[in-house]
């Protein structure tokens, strides 16, 4: 929204229609939501007398839009700021809540753009390779504890029982698979 145009008026009248002069036609209030989406600065006028409907207006769009399931207050929410009508609420409120909100706006493109630039970018695919090799080495490392120096696999222990049995060809599918995803993650990063 830039500072330097003058907002568009729309004008409301006592039939409830909604009337755009900047583009000569009836808007509806789903029209006047792609406004506030894009952005656009607009005033909603009483048409006979002028009076400011901006804000009457725009708690309509908010209440359609919960309507259509869209909730994003609670009931208990809307009763709490129902109370604040009439409860001489200083003005200092509607200020603060404004300022939450774009606040909370801000953080959340803010979040959005680092997200995106986290995930975007001809290197992505290098990055998550080189997280994979990383931790396939670890793995391996640790592997290697299990293997006495200058052996490819565990000893042996002088007695052979099942459950020790299972737990060798467990090193070895292990292994194996560590093997295959090696295999796969060099290949993604020559694609690359």
């Amino acid at each position: 929204m830039t500072e330097d145009t003058d907002p568009i008026i729309i004008k409301k009248y006592a039939n409830r229609r909604l009337y755009n002069t900047a583009e000569a036609s009836f808007v509806t209030l789903a029209d006047l939501h792609e406004l506030v989406k894009q952005e656009v600065a607009f005033v909603v006028q009483d048409a006979k007398t002028g009076d400011d409907l901006t804000a009457s207006v725009l708690a309509q769009i908010v209440a359609e839009e919960e309507n259509k399931g869209n909730n994003m207050f609670s009931a208990d929410y809307l009763r709490q700021i129902l109370k604040l009508y009439g409860d001489g609420t200083p003005p200092e409120l509607a200020s603060y809540l404004e300022q939450s909100i774009n606040y909370f706006t801000e953080n959340q493109e803010q979040m959005t753009k680092q997200f995106s630039e986290m995930i975007e970018g001809d290197d992505m695919m290098e990055k998550l390779a080189d997280i994979g090799r990383q931790n396939l080495a670890m793995f391996q490392k640790s592997m290697a504890a299990f293997t006495a120096p200058g052996q490819s696999e565990p000893p042996a222990p002088d007695t052979q029982s099942e459950p020790e049995e299972t737990e060798k060809s467990e090193v070895d599918q292990l292994k194996q698979d560590l093997a295959e995803m090696q295999a796969r993650l060099d290949k993604l990063s020559k694609d690359n």
